[in-house]
């Protein structure tokens, strides 16, 4: 399963995050892989973090794998100045590439 993000997620729109995954997830998931892709994103701040790592360890709990794929490099930056970013790493990749494209800010292709 792969749920696309678009726009901020900060401490006002992250609960409402957490509110429709918990919806979503809520029946028998267990065994259930969850992608959450953040390429469309503008920006995620703390509060943002915060709900993606509540989300990590609650599923993880109901036994579903969460993995956060695309995303922009200054998430990947909050990553590392946390001290998270093994902690969003999908499973066999390095901890250095937590999102693919492994970070890359959209905004700088040409």
């Amino acid at each position: 399963m792969v749920l696309y993000v678009s726009g901020e997620l900060d401490r006002l729109t992250a609960p409402l995050l957490a509110t429709h995954l918990d919806e979503l997830l809520r029946d028998d998931a267990h065994g259930t892989s969850l992608t959450i892709d953040l390429a469309g994103t503008s920006f995620v701040d703390i509060g943002g973090l915060n709900t993606l790592l509540d989300v990590h360890r609650w599923a993880g709990a109901r036994g579903i794998v969460v993995r956060v794929g695309e995303c922009r490099a200054q998430f990947v930056r909050l990553l590392r100045v946390t001290g998270t970013l093994g902690l969003m790493a999908a499973p066999g990749r390095p901890r250095s590439r937590a999102c693919g494209p492994f970070g890359r800010d959209r905004r700088r292709r040409r």
